[in-house]
């Protein structure tokens, strides 16, 4: 009797411990700040198809094509962390030898106001489609904000991948120093100039 009631003492401090152990382990991010990111995005998602299904064919139905995949993407990266976070396990991304970390505050920062100047030329331009009602210009127009459509997935694909340390874009200096540049010898002429 002395001997079960050992074995129950025991059991009961493993799993007393166990949950502890569990509890105090820390999950960064929570699952919640999660399933916002991904409610977000897959409303996005539910957006861009429904503009997308207005067009049959052209450049502004690629645009937005483009910006359909960009956003799964977001999504699939999202719900890929989502899952490792519930399983416990850790996603850890290796490029050129160093290991992926979230981006610091002033990093995710200085992303938030790029996305936030990207949403005020995107609303500029949205204004300025609803100025033209055809032709060549509305064109140009739609055009434009489709870009910064675009461009908007973008940065937030940019911006998710910073904030949870995952393998998308890269945020730092060092990640942009392989850009190639123009080769000497040629210049860049600007559009009126061209003409």
């Amino acid at each position: 009797m002395l001997r079960l009631s050992a074995i129950i003492a025991f059991f009961a401090i493993s799993v007393f411990f166990s949950v502890l152990a569990w509890a105090l382990l820390e999950i960064d991010p929570s699952t919640d700040e999660l399933d916002a990111d991904i409610a977000k995005i897959r409303q996005e998602i539910a957006i861009t198809a429904a503009e997308s299904d207005k067009y049959s064919s052209g450049v502004i139905k690629i645009l937005i094509d483009l910006r359909a995949e960009m956003l799964r993407q977001s999504d699939i990266m999202l719900s890929q962390k989502r899952a490792s976070v519930l399983r416990r396990i850790q996603l850890v991304y290796t490029i050129k030898g160093r290991e992926l970390q979230p981006a610091s505050l002033e990093e995710l920062g200085k992303l938030q106001r790029d996305i936030e100047a990207n949403e005020k030329t995107l609303a500029q331009s949205k204004n300025h489609v609803s100025e033209y009602s055809g032709g060549l210009l509305q064109i140009t127009a739609l055009l434009a904000v489709e870009t910064n459509e675009l461009t908007l997935a973008q940065l937030r694909l940019k911006y998710y991948s910073a904030k949870y340390g995952l393998a998308a874009l890269p945020i730092s200096k060092e990640a942009n120093d392989n850009v190639p540049v123009a080769p000497a010898g040629r210049s860049t002429v600007k559009d009126r100039d061209a003409l």
